[in-house]
């Protein structure tokens, strides 16, 4: 088996513009059907949502200033393509609620009631809820940025509850969550960045568990706390963000590259997603470029085009 050997370089182009005062990026979502790039940010006084051409030029934004703001605290991005259509998810952590928009930010529908934050199944409340994904029709919703729930929720294409895993409190056995931070869909199966775990649960869509990455050392190319999970469907990869934490004041991050194919794996180089001045919260991931986006929460550098190059 070939171990894979991906290197990436920044794009410092990009983006050419972000509007004064946005901070706080907490997640970006490549839109395969019409080429864009959504970034999430927190800033009150500029809209939430923020959408970029491929060069790295704002062509809108939406969400809200203000009293007309739509979300308290965005978290989680997810692009949805259903029937060639673009479907935009966006989870509020602190409002306990899922929305999903048009590509103009016409609102399509809202799971869960503003404000409420509890375990309910029926009708369907959130807690910290954190991060969505989708096999094409139905919806996966990771449940848990720390606080309420540790739960992961499949809805089918009617917005349905289909199942739930995970408990209303912390567990580590297999199952359960300690933040299920992020979510990602790729060929049947489910690959969980349960958090405060420092592991990465994978399971099948119908809600079987199959297996975890956990890492076992600092020096292994295993996640040892995952923020972010995306995947290259095309190619059958999985990438992770991985805080990495270090003894010492100095704390690191890395971004890690799984070919579940040939079960390799390999930190990818020439990213320097550094914990210790800001903080890499969420990721998406460009197939037809293999380009990786990052957005990060805390600190500059805001949101940020990585580039593969040649080896």
């Amino acid at each position: 088996m070939q171990a894979i050997n991906l290197r990436y370089a920044l794009d410092p182009s990009w983006p050419k513009q972000l509007p004064a005062n946005a901070s706080a990026f907490s997640a970006v979502a490549f839109d395969p059907v019409y080429q864009e790039i959504y970034v999430l940010q927190r800033n009150k006084l500029v809209d939430p949502v923020l959408v970029f051409d491929i060069a790295g030029n704002l062509a809108r934004s939406w969400g809200g200033v203000g009293p007309t703001r739509l979300f308290e605290n965005e978290h989680g991005l997810y692009v949805q393509n259903k029937g060639g259509n673009s479907i935009i998810w966006v989870t509020d952590s602190a409002n306990c609620t899922v929305q999903a928009f048009d590509v103009f930010g016409q609102r399509l529908a809202l799971l869960g009631s503003p404000g409420v934050c509890d375990h309910s199944i029926y009708p369907l409340h959130f807690g910290n809820v954190a991060d969505v994904t989708s096999d094409g029709s139905n919806i996966y919703i990771s449940d848990g940025d720390g606080g309420v729930n540790d739960r992961v929720v499949k809805l089918d294409s009617d917005l349905n509850v289909v199942w739930t895993v995970g408990l209303n409190t912390t567990g580590s056995r297999p199952g359960e969550f300690a933040s299920p931070h992020s979510i990602a869909w790729n060929n049947g199966y489910l690959y969980v960045a349960d958090r405060e775990n420092n592991r990465t649960q994978i399971f099948t869509d119908k809600a079987a568990f199959v297996a975890e990455l956990k890492g076992k050392s600092t020096g292994s190319c295993e996640p040892q706390t995952p923020w972010s999970v995306r995947v290259d469907r095309k190619n059958n990869l999985l990438f992770v963000i991985d805080s990495f934490f270090q003894p010492g004041p100095a704390a690191q991050g890395r971004l890690l590259v799984f070919d579940m194919q040939n079960f390799t794996c390999n930190i990818v180089s020439g990213i320097p997603i550094g914990f210790s001045t800001s903080e890499a919260h969420l990721m998406t991931y460009d197939e037809g470029s293999m380009s990786i986006y990052v957005a990060f929460i805390a600190g500059a550098p805001f949101v940020q085009r990585y580039v593969p190059i040649s080896h």
